[in-house]
């Protein structure tokens, strides 16, 4: 792997761009960046979907096993 000097002097992978700041995730004590209140990201998109759905799904198994035990048995 070849190796080169970026402005601070010291080395890293050549060809390899770091990141700029806004783009790394926040760390525990950092504030997560700023972002756009309307924009929506697939993130987000799958939370909801999964807060909503789940808890849709468990409701209709539970209501169907509740049903299978209390019908009379043949």
């Amino acid at each position: 792997m070849a190796y080169q000097n970026d402005k601070n002097g010291s080395l890293r992978a050549a060809g390899a761009e770091p990141k700029p700041a806004s783009r790394l995730a926040a760390g525990p004590f950092e504030a997560a960046p700023g972002r756009d209140d309307n924009e929506t990201t697939l993130p987000d998109a799958l939370i909801t979907g999964i807060l909503v759905v789940y808890p849709v799904l468990a409701t209709v198994v539970a209501v169907m096993v509740g049903l299978a035990h209390a019908a009379p048995v043949v």
